[in-house]
């Protein structure tokens, strides 16, 4: 019970991953190519916003949407509507649309991804 209590407690309190504080493990793993961890970090730096943190969230993006992450492809079709660091670009974005949900090999989940960052760290 207590150890229950105490995850809550962690969870609650634990900062909102941010352009700011992204894990050095997180960052390592998605350079060496692992596709959930590129997804997870183009989702934080698209959720920052701002002209720098689109760059590096369209990059991360293409990275994970090109090994056929569905999340990171989707993110792209956004990125091209609205034009989010990148001229407005109607035909990328229809691409990316259709590709959304195409077969792509086996890969860990964002969430085992996420548990073997947080067990190194701790």
């Amino acid at each position: 019970m207590i150890r229950n209590t105490f995850s809550k407690l962690k969870t609650i309190f634990t900062p909102r991953p941010s352009a700011t504080n992204i894990s050095p493990r997180l960052l390592e793993l998605a350079t060496s190519g692992n596709v959930d961890a590129q997804a997870k970090l183009a989702e934080i730096y698209f959720n920052d916003g701002g002209a720098e943190h689109y760059a590096a969230s369209l990059h991360w993006n293409r990275q994970a949407a090109r090994q056929g992450h569905p999340a990171a492809q989707a993110r792209l079709v956004t990125i091209y509507q609205r034009g989010l660091g990148v001229e407005r670009d109607p035909k990328e974005a229809s691409r990316w649309l259709r590709s959304i949900g195409q077969p792509r090999p086996r890969h860990e989940t964002g969430a085992s991804v996420t548990g073997k960052i947080a067990k190194q760290e701790a």
